[in-house]
């Protein structure tokens, strides 16, 4: 973080060998090779919640009503493995309903939230 507040670059580490369907979609966001609306390119953070986490990534309305994937619009809950068990965890957000509607919109816990296991894809 520099000294007015911006941020130049964040690196996250995949869990490629637990979730690779959710981390080639997130790769390929993130990668800037693909055409609008498939990038992350000039999307924001729509949501601070403290004490909880920051999320963003809507591709198509950049302010968390909308989404799309390399799947198409959305893909299911590849799985539940990883834990919210330390700050810094970057998940799948659902932005539609609570399960099984991921696509670009991702959250990164500030805290531990243990409540999110086996509810979000991480």
């Amino acid at each position: 973080k520099f000294e007015d507040g911006s941020v130049e670059k964040v690196i996250f580490g995949l869990y490629g060998n637990v979730c690779p369907r959710t981390s080639k979609n997130f790769k390929a966001l993130c990668s800037g090779d693909l055409e609008a609306p498939l990038n992350y390119k000039g999307t924001r953070i729509f949501k601070a919640v403290p004490d909880l986490l920051i999320a963003g990534g809507d591709v198509i309305h950049n302010d968390g009503t909308g989404g799309a994937s390399i799947y198409g619009p959305s893909f299911t809950d590849e799985n539940f493995i990883v834990k919210h068990d330390t700050p810094g965890i970057l998940g799948m957000t659902n932005p539609i309903q609570n399960k099984n509607n991921n696509s670009s919109q991702f959250y990164v816990t500030t805290e531990a939230k243990d409540h999110m296991d086996h509810r979000k894809v991480a």
